[in-house]
């Protein structure tokens, strides 16, 4: 379902009893309070002025996708085994409190440095990483079967 209403929209996709929620796009969303405990899998705040990821500490999401978001820290993510993470263009700069269990695709932005969390992933299949990445060093931190992607 896409709804809008006026200038605001969004995109919700029910499956069963859970949803995927779409609010990419509100330059002015700046709280996700009311957030909080709903039953999502994969939750886009890409094109937001989201900050503080905390009111999604309880959830157990699929997919998070804070792309060009104000989020520097991920500590919110500790207990959520993520299958999706993005981070491009967002404010992050450690990635030592994301659980990678389930992780699969991780989408990197220029501020990492450290990969050595990665090398917890065992089933990641793809690492996209921006083109200017330059520290060829940490790439040994991936997992050997893992296709990296230069975007």
């Amino acid at each position: 379902m896409i709804s809008t209403n006026g200038r605001h929209k969004f995109s919700l996709e029910k499956k069963g009893d859970i949803y995927d929620l779409d609010i990419s796009d509100h330059p002015g969303l700046k709280d996700i309070y009311v957030l909080t405990k709903l039953p999502l899998k994969k939750l886009n705040l890409s094109h937001t002025s989201v900050r503080n990821l905390s009111p999604l500490k309880e959830m157990s999401l699929d997919a998070l996708i804070i792309n060009n978001t104000f989020v520097s820290e991920l500590g919110a993510l500790k207990k959520m085994a993520l299958i999706e993470l993005d981070l491009r263009a967002s404010h992050v700069t450690k990635i030592n409190e994301v659980n990678f269990s389930r992780l699969k695709r991780f989408y990197m932005n220029d501020f990492i440095l450290n990969l050595q969390p990665l090398s917890k992933a065992r089933v990641l299949e793809e690492v996209y990483l921006p083109k200017s990445f330059k520290n060829h060093k940490q790439l040994s931190f991936i997992p050997e079967n893992t296709k990296l992607i230069f975007y």
